[in-house]
């Protein structure tokens, strides 16, 4: 099912407002967690009937201090939602979540995996190195601004990526008002429904690409 671009980017802009508070996250002392997703994907990202976009499952969420400390058990299947310095092993930070994010927005607009591939190997490969082309390569109906978003948030070294996930959503939003495309929860909710037909009470469906259906 072909998503239309303004729901994706709402969907991206609504994953990045998510993150943005789990990251801004204080204890009692008020001190910041710093605390990071460290698994943003497709399974991960709810859509309710109403419209709602939830980001799930902060099972893997670590404070930083233990972030860079200790890997941590990975689920392989992840790789493809990786950034390359999480896959390395490397030390983490709120950026590694704007990366996946990055991942997840590129697929909504290509509706085709970015790293993902046959072999674990393969995607192991493509999420290390492999070459990033702007998802109107895919989908030539995507703007270049939408391109030069996503390729930032994709960037392989981090200082050259958006340094928070609210950067992030402040770049999709200024996309939303100069092009003035904008998708409201209401919209979503109808295209959910026209896509979905009619839920029962409470149900949800996680966002995924064309090869998960």
């Amino acid at each position: 099912t072909k998503i239309p671009e303004e729901l994706a980017v709402l969907i991206a802009s609504e994953a990045a407002k998510a993150l943005d508070y789990a990251h801004r996250r204080r204890d009692t002392r008020m001190k910041t967690m710093n605390v990071v997703h460290r698994e943003v994907a497709p399974t991960n990202l709810l859509i309710s009937f109403e419209g709602e976009v939830k980001l799930s499952d902060f099972g893997f969420a670590r404070a930083r201090q233990y972030a860079e400390t200790a890997s941590g058990s990975v689920r392989l299947s992840r790789y493809a939602y990786m950034s390359p310095e999480q896959i390395r092993g490397l030390p983490v930070d709120r950026r590694s979540d704007v990366f996946a994010c990055g991942i997840v927005f590129h697929e909504l607009l290509t509706t085709k995996p970015l790293f993902l591939r046959k072999s674990e190997f393969e995607t192991l490969k493509r999420a290390r190195s492999g070459e990033i082309l702007p998802p109107s390569d895919d989908n030539p109906e995507v703007p270049e601004e939408l391109d030069e978003v996503v390729l930032t948030a994709l960037a392989r070294h981090v200082d050259d990526r958006y340094q928070s996930a609210q950067a992030f959503r402040e770049a999709l939003w200024e996309f939303i008002k100069t092009s003035g495309q904008f998708y409201s929860q209401t919209q979503m909710a109808e295209w959910m429904a026209e896509t979905f037909g009619n839920p029962d009470e409470n149900t949800q469906t996680s966002v995924t690409t064309e090869r998960d259906r």
